[in-house]
């Protein structure tokens, strides 16, 4: 179900579903003002957090969560720093895993999740090695609403 949500309900709902560790070890980035996302915010929240888990599970030390918005497009990405290699194709591929007792869907749920939302998603390795996955959604203007 859509509501409007603010970009700080969303953020706080994903980080509050982490541990108390790693929510310590979360960096979150947003801009100060923002426009309100007409989306479903707890949905939402349980895709960033999966991102994030598995942003830790990996062995980054910190991660960062930032929010970039424009009248057109609200991108959420999750960067790690972990020093492993990692090849973004295979990991997308349901069932893959490095991790014992999971069963690689993690990836394949947040796909699914963020077409349910009407967004993208994109995940590739950064320069120093490490992750970044972004979810990509219209923001209410894009999306019809009248935010004047």
């Amino acid at each position: 179900m859509s509501l409007a949500c603010t970009l700080e309900e969303i953020a706080s709902n994903a980080r509050r579903l982490l541990d108390a560790d790693q929510r310590a070890r979360l960096i979150v980035a947003k801009p100060a003002q923002a426009l309100p996302l007409c989306v479903d915010g707890p949905l939402l929240s349980i895709t960033l957090h999966r991102l994030l888990a598995n942003a830790f599970e990996a062995g980054s030390e910190q991660v960062l969560l930032a929010i970039e918005q424009t009248f057109r497009e609200t991108r959420f990405s999750v960067v790690d720093a972990s020093t492993q290699g990692f090849d973004a194709s295979w990991a997308q591929e349901p069932f893959h895993t490095t991790k014992p007792s999971r069963l690689g869907l993690g990836l394949a749920l947040v796909r699914r999740d963020v077409a349910v939302l009407g967004g993208s998603f994109a995940l590739e390795q950064t320069e120093h090695r490490g992750t970044c996955a972004a979810i990509l959604l219209p923001t209410a203007d894009a999306q019809g609403d009248a935010l004047r």
